[in-house]
């Protein structure tokens, strides 16, 4: 068995040949630091077949986002790009990777592999952005709470089946943005706040009075009414 990494040890790309599987915004970050730290070569590859270069409107009509061919910042100072690709196996020399294997596949689910098109390929640091489809199921299942179809928390209002426990951001909603877990953590705040002090149950995403210093039908002199904060349907926060 390979020796264990040394506490000091630092991994870094400089020099090898580095693989990044994913091609999200993770991907690019993953292209844009190998780059930094001197890769002798990156090459980025995904699941999925290449999109086009134009709006499809028969996929993707406007206003929705238009899924479309887009290339990262990263990959503009440099590297390879593949797409349809199924990883197949990785090999090496005392538990250190040397080489990726992979075959072509027909580039939509259910991703099923092209004969003849299997391929190896130098990797010395292969790096994982593939993302997340739901939360750890062993500790959903640990605590009980129920899960929608796609193994997500089922928590509409921030409140899960089982009394005490909150769930927000991605482990809720599934795989999404940072400034979404940042908006869902402080709207969960409120909910916990208001289950901690016993207060009557309110969903944060409806009309919320705000700027609790402020007093509806005040006498005094140059008061304000209340300040009201209305969330948009679904999880959006609109004003």
């Amino acid at each position: 068995a390979p020796a264990p990494p040394a506490p000091d040890e630092v991994i870094t790309a400089a020099g090898k040949h580095v693989i990044v599987i994913g091609g999200g915004d993770t991907g690019a970050d993953c292209v844009a630091h190998a780059h930094r730290e001197g890769a002798a070569s990156v090459t980025q590859i995904e699941l999925v077949g290449e999109p086009p270069r134009n709006r499809p409107d028969d996929r993707t009509p406007w206003p929705r986002w238009p899924v479309k061919l887009r290339t990262s910042y990263a990959l503009e100072e440099g590297g390879e790009r593949d797409f349809a690709i199924s990883t197949t196996g990785l090999s090496g020399v005392d538990g250190e990777v040397r080489e990726i294997h992979w075959v072509k596949n027909t580039g939509e689910p259910p991703f099923a592999p092209i004969p003849d098109t299997e391929e190896a390929r130098p990797a010395e640091l292969v790096l994982l952005a593939m993302g997340f489809l739901h939360p750890e199921q062993e500790l959903l299942e640990a605590v009980g709470v129920n899960r929608d179809p796609r193994g997500n928390v089922k928590a509409g209002a921030y409140a899960t089946s089982v009394e005490g426990i909150f769930a927000a951001g991605d482990a809720r909603r599934g795989q999404s943005l940072i400034v979404w877990a940042i908006n869902e953590g402080r709207q969960c705040a409120r909910v916990v706040d208001r289950y901690l002090s016993h207060q009557t149950p309110r969903d944060p995403r409806e009309e919320l009075a705000v700027g609790s210093s402020l007093r509806a039908g005040s006498s005094e002199a140059g008061a304000d009414p209340p300040l009201k904060a209305t969330y948009a349907g679904g999880d959006g926060l609109s004003g």
